[in-house]
């Protein structure tokens, strides 16, 4: 995956963040089912305790394996100095990619990330893509994201796309979202989970089509905790063939809030299209409205550009392409 990220102004992008009150926002995410769940760490001191015995033993295991070629080799393989060095500072990163899973958006942040993640096959073998992506908006930032996914190659062959999208708003952010996943993926599984704070904002448009015997699959978790936070969920999708979408999502109002839900599908051929949408609202202030349309392409907007000279392809295509901009 590809990210070119544009800053507008001068902002410190990283930043490392030694005391966390919530060490599970920063270690979460979907496991296969026969994953073994560990102990996870709740402290750099519960990290360190657990990284002592293994950087030790290796340590002592590199110490041997050093010792033995000096010894048959009858020269000195590196300086005790580098070594002692070397071990130091391998430590110290170890504890520091422990902490540098996600990105921390600082106050007042202003920035535009272009992502685009694609799968290809040639041999007919099944290709697969899994990605993780925490945002971490602090107080007053704004962050645009635009992601694009594709798959393409052999066209029998088994691609799979399982993006899972996870943020964390604080008062007076704002995170915008623009994806899309436009053919040549077999089966997906689109999981996007957020919490509000304060006044924070989310606004989530995505783009849809699926076709043959495709499956997709977009899950909508929010939890909008602030006062005056917002959110607003806009998904267009185009299922053709025989290809089948669903569509959940699930918005949950905890305070003086607005929560809008909107699903408008397009079916051509044999495609089907689900769509369940649910509010929880557990605060009389909470405003929450969902919408959902399915159906097919409207005769008379073909008649009319065929009119202009289209053929019936042509002018569903068309109408398809202005539909998923």
């Amino acid at each position: 995956m590809q990210r070119i990220i544009q800053k507008e102004q001068e902002v410190d992008m990283i930043k490392i963040v030694w005391s966390i009150n919530d060490i599970n926002k920063y270690q979460t995410g979907s496991l296969p089912d026969d994953a073994v769940k560990i102990e996870t760490p709740q402290s750099v001191g519960d990290l360190m305790k657990k990284a002592v015995p293994i950087a030790a033993i290796l340590c002592v295991f590199l110490f041997i394996a050093m010792l033995c070629k000096t010894i048959i080799c009858k020269t000195v393989v590196i300086s005790p100095i580098f070594i002692l060095v070397g071990f130091t500072f391998g430590f110290l990163l170890l504890i520091i990619h422990e902490w540098l899973h996600g990105i921390v958006y600082p106050k007042g942040a202003d920035v535009t990330i272009v992502a685009g993640c694609g799968i290809h096959t040639e041999t007919g073998e099944p290709a697969r893509h899994n990605g993780i992506h925490r945002f971490f908006l602090e107080k007053n930032s704004h962050v645009l994201y635009l992601e694009k996914h594709v798959g393409t190659g052999f066209i029998k062959a088994k691609r799979s796309i399982d993006p899972v999208t996870e943020a964390w708003l604080a008062d007076g952010a704002l995170l915008e979202m623009e994806t899309s996943q436009l053919g040549g993926v077999q089966t997906a599984l689109r999981n996007t989970k957020a919490t509000l704070e304060g006044a924070s904002s989310l606004v989530i448009r995505e783009h849809l089509l699926t076709d043959s015997d495709e499956t997709l699959t977009t899950n909508f978790d929010v939890v909008l905790n602030g006062d005056g936070s917002s959110v607003n969920l806009v998904s267009r999708s185009v299922a053709r063939g025989e290809s089948y979408q669903e569509y959940h999502s699930n918005i949950v109002g905890n305070a003086k809030c607005s929560g809008h839900s909107e699903c408008d599908a397009i079916i051509t051929d044999h495609g089907k299209v689900t769509a369940q949408p649910a509010l929880t609202a557990a605060n009389e202030d909470a405003a929450l409205i969902h919408e959902a349309a399915i159906g097919k392409i409207a005769g008379e907007q073909i008649l009319k550009l065929r009119t202009l000279g289209l053929t019936e392809s042509e002018a569903e295509a068309a109408i398809i392409n202005g539909f998923l901009k």
